[in-house]
């Protein structure tokens, strides 16, 4: 059995985004890239597509992971 033990919050996303993760870097990070309510953090336009395979990927293995609610999504 495969235990996830990371942590999923928005620093850690920051910086696999390549941003610093730092509060500042957030809330520009969350007011520059809003998602429509239907969509799904796994298919959001800023993944690479090294980091969408992944997303998608995980999003298969861990009930939740990747939902239009998980993305912090607006309508």
């Amino acid at each position: 059995m495969n235990v996830e033990t990371s942590i999923h919050d928005l620093s850690n996303l920051l910086r696999r985004l390549r941003h610093s993760g730092e509060p500042h870097d957030i809330a520009a990070f969350v007011a520059t890239h809003r998602l429509k309510t239907s969509m799904a953090s796994t298919d959001t336009p800023f993944w690479d597509p090294v980091q969408a395979k992944y997303a998608r990927r995980k999003s298969r293995s861990i009930p939740g992971y990747g939902t239009a609610s998980d993305a912090g999504a607006q309508s």
